[in-house]
């Protein structure tokens, strides 16, 4: 298949979608379950949405991320509601050229906590942006579309983690412990390695117990172990 032939199949079979939502042409969504990833902009007022067990507000200059087989309702938007949303299936970013462990990690959105985050202004008009350009793609057949697309998508959830990490490591809820806990068990990790693969080595140098440190990267940490099995999590 042609890179124009897999572009019109892209447009065509909805595997990406991009579209503004506003209050004048809303309609409500009541416990739909999701097969895509879908995120939305807050670009003006508010909306209510409910996904899964959290409920929260979509407000203007936020980044809210629906997970797949997450269900979800859409409701009682102000009257001046708006929003941009993309829709995308995980499968057109496993086919480009990024590992499997990095996409996954991107991809995984934590349960524990509901998935939106507010934007400062650099970081809203950064994601306005990248969601301009892939509607830019979407709607010109150009050269190399496909991979512009990936790479604006994989951008956009860097940049979602980015700031779920910094939300996660400034905040002291008991959840988000564990959270900090890894953190600062990368970062050892970087600093030793090389030198100590043993996890009673990291759970010392982080005054807890390796059971805990095993709980804390199990339930919080994508990436593929850097220990063996025995070493680590025996």
């Amino acid at each position: 298949m042609t890179q124009k032939e897999l572009f019109n199949t892209l447009k065509n079979d909805s595997t990406v979608q991009i579209e503004l939502c506003s209050a004048s042409e809303f309609y409500a969504i009541k416990h739909h379950r999701t097969n895509c990833y879908v995120l939305i902009l807050g670009m003006k007022g508010f909306c209510e949405i409910q996904i899964d067990h959290h409920s929260f507000r979509i407000t203007k200059s936020s980044i809210t991320i629906i997970p797949p087989l997450s269900t979800y309702s859409l409701q009682r938007p102000s009257h001046d509601y708006a929003a941009q949303i993309i829709t995308f299936e995980s499968t057109l970013l496993s086919t480009g050229i990024f590992e499997t462990n990095i996409l996954n990690d991107l991809l995984f959105i934590n349960p524990e906590y509901a998935p939106t985050f507010p934007l400062k202004r650099t970081e809203f008009h950064d994601f306005y942006y990248k969601f301009k350009k892939i509607k830019l793609e979407l709607d010109h057949d150009k050269p190399f579309g496909i991979d512009m697309i990936r790479l604006y998508l994989i951008q956009l959830l860097y940049e979602y983690n980015r700031i779920c990490e910094i939300c996660l490591i400034n905040s002291d809820t008991s959840i988000n412990r564990k959270y900090q806990i890894t953190q600062r068990f990368r970062t050892l990790l970087k600093e030793h390695i090389k030198i100590a693969k043993d996890v009673a080595f990291y759970a010392d140098k982080l005054h807890i117990s390796p059971k805990y440190l095993s709980e804390c990267t199990r339930s919080t940490w994508i990436f593929c172990s850097p220990f063996n099995s025995k070493s680590a999590y025996g």
